[in-house]
């Protein structure tokens, strides 16, 4: 079970919203969304790392959830990284980071600037520094609302399903009304501040390729990617690619699946919760246990 929402204070002043699962005292894991989702995302595999003895904490994205939006309007990988880095410390601990899309790259980038003993493990989900372009740009435009918004919730997880190429889910609609927001004119508009998608930001692929290269040379905890077979955000290439930058990459590709493996294949990465190791271990070079 988890407990009430809690909330993780960032240096720029802005609180981080953070669910909480398992005992206190078990070897922690750090869930991060990919943008445009939430904590919610991870409800199902948070519950699973829970009742396996772990102490989650499924956090939502500055912005994104419950989380407070940026105070200055940065959404830059810096200040990412310190929210990061906040719930690590918050965390206290050597914690499993486990962030899908742009919340792996985030754990990327922030396991660089962490001594090798705070971390357990990186597991990646569709996440590698050299995203395919023409997907990133499938993403990007899926997560911008349209100008005059969505007239229902059902129309966005219309949109969501032309995206992933599947029907409609049954209970698409209750999981969306997470993710967005009613406006003054009824309306719908997603629930996330939209600079958060500005090119200003430097999330794209070409203004942090060279960081996000360079900070996969220097991580040496065990690390997974899991990614979907069919992704269009993560193909073959971009794999080959961090595999040459990491060593100990150990790489799980999920028949079937799409780069949005939270929303469609949750349950396919609860087995993640039997791999994922305690405290470092002398040697983690020799990949998940």
């Amino acid at each position: 079970m988890s407990e009430p929402t809690q909330f993780v204070n960032a240096p720029a002043g802005n609180r981080i919203a953070v669910d909480r699962f398992g005992p206190e005292d078990g070897p922690a894991v750090i869930l991060l969304p990919g943008s445009a989702q939430t904590r919610h995302s991870w409800r199902r595999t948070a519950r699973r790392l829970g009742d396996a003895g772990r102490a989650v904490w499924s956090a939502d994205l500055r912005s994104h959830g419950d989380s407070d939006p940026a105070p200055d309007g940065d959404y830059s990988y810096p200040r990412l990284m310190e929210d990061a880095l906040a719930l690590l410390d918050a965390a206290n601990g050597p914690a499993a980071l486990v962030g899908a899309s742009v919340g792996g790259k985030i754990f990327l980038a922030a396991a660089a600037a962490l001594p090798p003993a705070a971390i357990a493990c990186l597991v990646l989900v569709d996440a590698v520094s050299r995203t395919n372009r023409d997907g990133a740009a499938r993403v990007a435009e899926l997560v911008r609302s349209p100008p005059d918004g969505f007239a229902s919730v059902r129309e966005a997880a219309a949109c969501i399903a032309r995206f992933s190429g599947r029907d409609v889910a049954s209970d698409a609609e209750a999981r969306l009304r997470r993710s967005m927001r009613r406006r003054a004119d009824g309306r719908w508009s997603w629930h996330w501040d939209a600079p958060f998608f500005d090119d200003a930001q430097g999330l794209g692929i070409s203004p942090s390729l060279r960081m996000l290269e360079d900070a996969a040379t220097r991580i040496a905890a065990p690390t997974m990617l899991i990614r979907g077979e069919r992704s269009d955000f993560v193909n073959a290439e971009g794999t080959a690619a961090l595999a040459a930058l990491m060593p100990q990459l150990e790489v799980a590709v999920l028949p079937g699946a799409g780069h949005m493996i939270l929303g469609d294949h949750n349950d396919c990465i609860h087995g993640i919760a039997d791999r994922l190791p305690g405290p470092p271990v002398a040697d983690n070079r020799q990949g998940m246990r």
